[in-house]
């Protein structure tokens, strides 16, 4: 089952199969979406999952990708870290690179919060679902920016936690 929702950058649209997200695609342009959807997807963003109301899957996927996505879902709202601090975190110094590559294909974005995780030096990097996704998202849990596209970097404020 597919069903969709807009916000600013463009449109979501979450696939479901036997009661389990398996995949959320972000899009661009808007559309007609459902309500409900936007409520939950940004309730995860906020609050972390509530196990009850989403339930989802990661199958098919490496050992390597399973911890790269594990560790990400692990980081905190307002908080980020580096590609490099995850491919420490899970044994692989020196991984970074194959960390960024494992979140352009993370199938489950805002349930693996893989916009939490940024260049070094707080750059804002890239994202599947463009810059303008990441800083949304990002702007939602009170960072803000200076620069332009992946350029970007994140301001630090006292209140925000990073590494």
């Amino acid at each position: 089952m597919k069903r969709s929702t807009s916000f600013p950058p463009g449109k979501v649209t979450v696939e479901s199969r036997s009661g389990h997200i398996v995949r959320i695609r972000l899009g661009h342009g808007n559309g007609p979406g459902n309500k409900e959807l936007g409520y939950r997807l940004l309730s995860a963003l906020k609050k972390g999952l509530d196990k009850e109301s989403l339930k989802f899957k990661i199958a098919g996927v490496s050992e390597f990708t399973r911890k790269v996505l594990l560790a990400c879902a692990k980081i905190r709202f307002g908080e980020v870290r580096t590609y490099g601090q995850i491919a420490e975190g899970i044994g692989k110094p020196g991984g970074a690179r194959a960390v960024g590559q494992v979140m352009a294909r993370n199938p489950l974005p805002f349930l693996i919060p893989c916009h939490r995780v940024v260049r070094k030096g707080l750059f804002l990097g890239g994202f599947a679902g463009g810059p303008e996704w990441k800083a949304f998202l990002l702007g939602c849990e009170g960072w803000s920016f200076e620069g332009k596209g992946t350029r970007r970097r994140l301001k630090q404020t006292e209140r925000k936690r990073f590494g």
